[in-house]
Formats: C-alpha cells, sequence, structure tokens
C-alpha cells in the first residue's frame, strides 16, 4: 500500500463502520446525520490513503473487501476505545460512575450476575451497566470488536480463543428439567434413554451447552432428539416446559433458582458429560477500565460465596 492506515482518521472511520452496519452508503448517511456525496467523499478518502478498494459496489449495496474487513475490525475497536476513555475520565472524577457493557451467557444470569451487579452499584450508585444476554457465537466477536467489557457464563471450549483470557470461578453440570405436574417428576433414577422420547427443547447451536449436551447422549449410545426445539430463551422455554410437557437442559443455576420457585422439576438424570466452569473471559492484553474492573472483582467475590454455600 502506498500510505500507511495510520493516516485515517476517526472520521474515516465511522464513515466505514457505518456503511458496514447499514450496507450502503444512504444508510450510512442518515445513520451519521451527513449528506450522501459526504459519506462518498470520506469513503474514496480512505482508500486513496491506503491504496485499495475498502468496499465492493454490488447490486445489493457494499460489501466489504478483506481490506475493509480489516479496517472494520479495528476501527471498531478504536472508536469503543475512544468512548470507554471518556468515561474512564468521568469515572475518575468522583469514582461512583462509569460505564461498563458485559456480555451475559445463561449460566451466569440468574444468579451470579444480578448479585454483582446489585453489590457493585452499592459502591457506584451512578454506574450504568449494560448486560447483552446471547450466545458465545454473537457474544465473542462483540468482545474483540470493543464492543464488550468482557463476558460471563459457562466458558467456550472453542479452540479458536486467540486474543481472549479466561478465569475459571465456579463448576457446573448441566440438569435435565420438565414441568412441576410432568409424570417423571417423582421418578427416582432415569437415564437419558428413559426421557428420549419426550417433547425436547436443546440448546441453540453456537450456545456453550450445545456441545456437552450432545457428547451426554453419545455418551450413553444415543442420537440427540432430531425434531427438537432449539432455544435459549429462557421464558419461552419455561412457558414450554410448565405449559406444554417439554423437557429441557437447563445449567445447574437456572434449574435451581427454577426448581425453588416452583416452576419446574429437576430429573435425577447424571449428565457428567455436561460438566463445564463458569467464569469471566476479556480481551488478552485489553485495558480494563476502572468500573469495568470494579465489576469482575464484584463477580469474583459472589461466586466465591456461591462455591462456599
Amino acid at each position: 500500500m502506498p500510505n500507511s492506515a495510520s493516516a485515517l482518521s476517526l472520521r474515516h472511520f465511522r464513515a466505514i463502520l457505518a456503511i458496514a452496519d447499514t450496507g450502503n452508503l444512504i444508510g450510512a448517511a442518515r445513520v451519521l446525520n451527513l449528506s450522501q456525496p459526504a459519506v462518498t467523499k470520506a469513503l474514496q478518502e480512505a482508500e486513496a490513503i491506503i491504496g485499495a478498494p475498502i468496499f465492493e459496489r454490488t447490486s445489493r449495496g457494499a460489501r466489504p473487501t478483506i481490506f475493509g474487513e480489516a479496517l472494520i475490525g479495528h476501527g471498531r475497536i478504536i472508536l469503543s476505545q475512544l468512548a470507554h476513555a471518556g468515561e474512564e475520565v468521568d469515572d475518575l472524577r468522583d469514582g461512583l460512575g462509569g460505564r461498563v457493557v458485559i456480555g451475559g451467557l445463561a449460566a451466569a444470569t440468574v444468579e451470579l450476575l444480578p448479585l454483582a451487579i446489585a453489590r457493585l452499584r452499592i459502591d457506584r450508585p451512578r454506574l450504568s451497566v449494560s448486560v447483552i444476554e446471547a450466545t458465545n457465537d454473537r457474544l465473542i466477536p462483540m468482545l474483540r470488536g470493543g464492543e464488550l467489557d468482557f463476558l460471563v457464563g459457562r466458558l467456550s471450549q472453542s479452540r479458536d480463543l486467540e486474543g481472549l483470557a479466561q478465569e475459571t470461578l465456579l463448576h457446573d453440570v448441566a440438569c435435565v428439567v420438565a414441568g412441576p405436574d410432568h409424570p417423571l417428576r417423582s421418578a427416582r433414577a432415569l437415564s437419558l434413554r428413559d426421557v428420549l422420547e419426550e417433547r425436547w427443547i436443546l440448546p441453540t447451536g453456537g450456545s456453550t451447552l450445545r456441545g456437552p449436551v450432545e457428547a451426554a447422549f453419545l455418551a450413553e449410545g444415543l442420537e440427540p432428539p432430531r425434531h427438537a426445539v432449539e432455544s435459549v430463551a429462557l421464558l419461552t422455554n419455561s412457558l414450554l416446559i410448565r405449559d406444554h410437557g417439554y423437557v429441557a437442559f437447563y445449567p445447574r443455576p437456572i434449574a435451581r433458582r427454577e426448581a425453588a420457585l416452583g416452576q419446574i422439576a429437576i430429573l435425577p438424570i447424571a449428565l457428567e458429560a455436561t460438566d463445564a466452569t463458569i467464569g469471566v473471559t476479556t480481551r488478552r492484553g485489553a485495558r480494563l477500565s476502572p468500573a469495568a474492573q470494579d465489576a469482575i472483582a464484584c463477580i469474583r467475590a459472589v461466586a466465591k460465596a456461591i462455591a462456599a454455600d
């Protein structure tokens, strides 16, 4: 390339990201509150600086080239870090505020994370907390792109964790759950073979629990149910379990809480193949804001108390 991408300005990166997010220059102009010629000019300047096309123009809009993909990834981190810098400066004035964005996986969102947030906000009453609940296939790219401060939940077993650091806090094993009035609720011992023909809800592909669930069936010489509902939406799953006779795999923290509320029954099925760890995932070497550091400290303290209990 004849020129270095380091010469790109924030204006260029904002235009590139807006085009990537909307898929075309018209949408980018609308998002940025600029005219389309202004966005076009910013893109042309950026392409001249790096000496390569950033987007391929197609009949469906603008598609990033390999050069564009690289700039988009770095641009998200740059703009995210810039936003964090402003928040951290504000926080350093009094230490009571700040902002933290957390990716939450199901196993952590019913006990560990809520308790930690409540504790954190006692010391930081003006703290802004955003929790994005999804599966790892969505959250890990957001973490890498700087859109999240960290993830909390079942730790991913994927080999594609380059640039990420994982910290183990708790051990978890999945439970098979059914409705409080399900005929099998009072059974003393069951196996997956005994419930294979039930109506199943399985974790979606991309979730940290899907692989262990499939391994649990294979460990008993069974194929996972082929015609199952695939969902990690807790409310949808709860209604299907309680009102329509479905059975499902739940992380133990969710199963214990729902059972204590009388919403489900935990079936007596041993699931050693689903044993895993709950913890925190961060970008390796990334500088966390004081608010994010305090959030992780609270999560560690709550996890220690849960483990002791």
